[in-house]
């Protein structure tokens, strides 16, 4: 008998074994979290800026593990992700107007297009008002576009830009 067929077989005689080895298992693995969580919060506590740049530098040194973790997430929930576009395509549509300017909201995506491909820099179009606020939903029309930085723009996330153009409140 090999080794396999054995420890299929034991399995198949003391599944009670078997479940409380997995439970010790995860027990101990919940353990080293905890402990390593606890060590990361002790560091960043003693030195906040030093903790961030730490991480930032361990991002930069290594941006084929971001991406290789970015993929891997992207394969696991792919699922997640076409959902939350499919809600965006729909709540998009649903915020749109029938009164709206499709060509101006067009140019405005192709102005984030082209200074994407001539800076280098990702940029993205930003509703002022975002779709899905707490407090407040906007529309999808070109006075409520705005082309920003990806960074820029998910820092914004879905809140209400303090610094609102004037120019916005004019035109509508």
């Amino acid at each position: 008998m090999s080794k396999s067929e054995y420890l299929k077989k034991w399995r198949a005689e003391n599944p009670e074994k078997v479940a409380a080895g997995i439970a010790r298992s995860v027990e101990r693995r919940k353990s080293r979290w905890e402990e390593f969580l606890q060590r990361e919060r002790d560091r960043y506590k003693a030195n906040p800026s030093k903790w961030a740049e730490a991480q930032r530098e361990r991002i930069k040194s290594h941006p084929e593990t971001r991406q290789a973790v970015v993929r891997r997430s992207y394969e696991k929930h792919q699922h997640k992700f076409a959902a939350r576009t499919a809600k965006r395509k729909a709540l998009k549509l649903q915020a749109t107007p029938v009164w709206a300017d499709m060509q101006k909201i067009e140019a405005i995506y192709e102005e984030a297009r082209r200074l994407t491909n001539e800076t280098g820099v990702l940029h993205e179009v930003d509703h002022i008002y975002p779709l899905q606020g707490k407090t407040s939903c906007g529309l999808h029309v070109h006075t409520n576009l705005r082309v920003l930085t990806r960074s820029a723009n998910r820092a914004k996330g879905a809140k209400i830009d303090k610094g609102l153009p004037t120019q916005w409140l004019e035109a509508a």
